[in-house]
């Protein structure tokens, strides 16, 4: 017995065998169509989804925020009650000051330095010739631009 005479047997006892063969493309159809109407719906759906996900992730993240920026306003807050600061634009600009004027401090006590270190790189003695005979017959002497060289002592 085959598939075709076994089905042919099924059919028969429950449809008349000449309706059956023309029913099956009309349920093949109907399924078919019910699947393609079902596509944008489901399409819809899943983007419907996937928009409330992201929809709950942006609404847990600013919560997560709030609550971060209340933590970190709390701690701020016990900070300034600690130190009794009222004012911290007027902390900070006290700190601004004070850090322009340790940089002038700084700066003054690096220019003694450099100051320092000019003077000792300078020499401040010189081998001086004061021999000279009135007569014109000075020793030669080194000479620049025609003028005999002259050292002297800066003390």
């Amino acid at each position: 017995m085959t598939a075709e005479v076994a089905a042919g047997y099924f059919f028969a006892g429950c449809c008349p065998y000449g309706k059956i063969d023309k029913a099956i493309p009309k349920i093949v159809t109907g399924i078919v169509s019910a699947i393609i109407e079902l596509v944008p719906k489901l399409a819809g759906a899943g983007l419907d989804l996937i928009k409330g996900l992201w929809q709950g992730i942006s609404d847990a993240a600013a919560w997560i925020g709030e609550k971060i920026k209340g933590f970190c306003g709390g701690v701020l807050d016990g900070i300034k009650n600690f130190f009794g600061i009222k004012s911290p634009s007027k902390v900070f600009a006290g700190l601004g000051k004070n850090m322009g004027e340790d940089l002038g401090i700084g700066f003054e006590d690096e220019m003694d330095k450099v100051a320092r270190d000019m003077r000792n790189a300078i020499p401040s003695s010189f081998d001086v010739d004061t021999d000279v005979n009135v007569r014109g017959n000075a020793r030669k002497k080194p000479m620049f631009r025609g003028f005999p060289m002259v050292a002297v002592n800066l003390v």
